[in-house]
Order: structure tokens, then sequence, then C-alpha cells
């Protein structure tokens, strides 16, 4: 689950926080703010690293798509277009 800073405001109340998660089948979440991991750890929630790939490395800011909801879509329809298969 993508979790924006408003989670973290009231620390208080994140144990009922990860609780309705899971109550909602939600099984992850993300490490927000200074990537601090004990929260998640403490609520038994594995959790994954959100944008850890800088502006250089990034496939979505060194790529020629201009609409990136079209390309996505289309990908998962019709599989990965055939400009984006590796060659052997």
């Amino acid at each position: 689950m993508w979790i924006g800073d408003s989670a973290y405001k009231q620390p208080d109340k994140l144990p009922l926080f990860f609780q309705r998660l899971r109550e909602l089948g939600i099984n992850t979440a993300m490490v927000h703010g200074d990537g601090n991991i004990n929260v998640l750890l403490t609520n038994h929630f594995p959790y994954y690293v959100e944008n850890v790939v800088n502006r250089g490395l990034c496939l979505k800011y060194s790529s020629k798509v201009t609409d990136w909801d079209k390309f996505v879509t289309e990908w998962a329809r019709n599989g990965r277009p055939e400009y984006c298969q590796q060659k052997s």
C-alpha cells in the first residue's frame, strides 16, 4: 500500500492504521519519510522502499513514451510491445 505522510502524523494511531489495512487484505506497506522501517516491523508489515531509483536511471525520465497510462494499459492488455523486447 502506498502510504503518504498523513498516516505518520499521528504515530499513536499507527497500530490501528496497520490493523485496518490487514482487515482490508493489504499485507505490505511503503516506507515513508526518513525511511525508518521500525514502525512497519513492529506492526508485522513487510515493506518496500519507494523511489530508490534516481532521475538518471529511471525509465520514465529517459523514455520517449509520453502517455504512460496508455502505454501501461496496452502493455497489460496486449503484452510487451515489440520495441521493448530484448534482442538475443
